[in-house]
């Protein structure tokens, strides 16, 4: 089985371990992995796709919270996709701060994730102008990805987001990080 998914490339990866029951993951994902490594780091999680937890873990969670995910690296949004899915919520994908804006004011989601430095728009641009856009927009709780250290969480706070993540992201410091803000 694993052959299939070295075959199938990291799309195939992902689809297969989309259902995985939550976990506790020790492992970071940043710009710039390698595929392998994530294939190797996916690897871990492949013994829990037919435990007897992944068919009950749907029945576990009531009301699903949806969390937005802003990132330009397709593997590390995908990777993030399925962590997070993992956790039991659902989340939508934006690949730059446009799309974010855009989504934002079509979903509504309860949190939004968001990368800084992105092409197109940065992350600060889009919270801004997420927080700008209306009252309800306002109150989702908006946290920075960056990579660039003390300078980049100043300008994010700035622009308004709640929290600031350094990348790579911790799942161990994620996990509960998206429990207090969607209590």
């Amino acid at each position: 089985m694993w052959g299939h998914w070295q075959r199938g490339g990291f799309a195939a990866l992902v689809k297969s371990i989309k259902h995985i029951p939550r976990i506790e993951p020790a492992h970071n994902f940043a710009k710039p992995n390698v595929r392998h490594t994530l294939y190797s780091k996916a690897r871990i999680l492949h013994d829990y796709e037919q435990s007897p937890l992944a068919a009950t873990h749907e029945s576990k969670c009531m009301m699903k919270k949806t969390i937005m995910v802003v990132e330009d690296y397709d593997d590390i949004r995908s990777m993030m996709k399925v962590m997070i899915e993992l956790y039991g919520y659902d989340v939508v994908l934006a690949r730059n701060g446009s799309e974010a804006v855009a989504q934002a004011k079509q979903l509504h989601p309860d949190m939004i994730l968001m990368d800084l430095s992105m092409p197109i728009m940065d992350g600060l641009t889009a919270t801004k102008l997420i927080r700008q856009a209306d009252d309800k927009l306002a109150r989702i709780p908006i946290v920075a990805l960056t990579g660039h250290g003390k300078s980049h969480a100043k300008q994010a706070y700035e622009s308004g987001c709640d929290r600031v993540l350094q990348k790579p992201v911790n799942f161990n410091v994620l996990k509960p990080m998206l429990r207090s803000f969607l209590k």
